[in-house]
């Protein structure tokens, strides 16, 4: 069909719903192909330099602070922030390190670093989401030209459904001579006498 080959063409076929935050933000950036729209991509490669630039952070972190657990946990409120277990903590955080909170067992952290490219990651996510949406409805547009198409194909189907499942069940449950198959000939009129319809029964 014309309006599948369309949507072949511009939805990834890769794609999949997610339910940990950041891989759904991930998903909903890569949703359609490459060079679909060329801003689109560039808001993408923003978006993968600062979430790569996020992750290299914490590796930096991790070795100038000897904090060999610190985790990089992400929530949508927050973006991505720093956890480590309270227990691994020798009196303070490095002053480096702002928002410290306490949460169970653990210390929740951030930094001006990695507020900073929170904010731009957000930013750039929020772009694609944008230029996807854009060029959903350019595609939704395009599909519409079909639309007549697919109702008359849903309408052969329903016919089709009808007349193998309604017919066939109708006759196949009910006694043999309740029903009898017309022999038609070229010659003579047509008479039925005392006919049945399947679908009024």
């Amino acid at each position: 069909l014309p309006s599948e080959k369309k949507i072949g063409e511009v939805i990834d076929d890769d794609v999949l719903h997610a339910r940990v935050p950041f891989v759904a933000r991930t998903q909903q950036c890569f949703a359609l192909k490459a060079g679909i729209d060329g801003f689109l991509d560039i808001a993408r490669r923003t978006f993968c330099d600062t979430s790569e630039a996020i992750h290299n952070l914490a590796s930096k972190y991790r070795e100038e602070f000897n904090l060999p657990n610190l985790k990089l946990p992400f929530n949508n409120r927050q973006g991505f922030f720093f956890r480590i277990p309270q227990k691994e903590v020798q009196g303070k955080l490095p002053s480096k390190f702002t928002q410290v909170v306490k949460h169970g067992k653990n210390i929740h952290f951030s930094s001006l670093e990695l507020a900073s490219l929170n904010v731009r990651n957000k930013s750039a996510a929020g772009e694609c989401y944008i230029r996807t949406e854009t060029c959903l409805e350019a595609l939704m547009d395009a599909i519409r030209e079909d639309v007549s198409a697919l109702t008359l194909l849903a309408e052969v189907l329903c016919l089709l459904d009808m007349i193998v499942n309604s017919f066939a069940h109708t006759i196949s449950t009910k006694p043999v001579d309740r029903y009898s198959r017309p022999e038609l000939t070229d010659s003579g009129p047509l008479a039925i006498d005392a006919g049945r319809h399947p679908i009024l029964e």
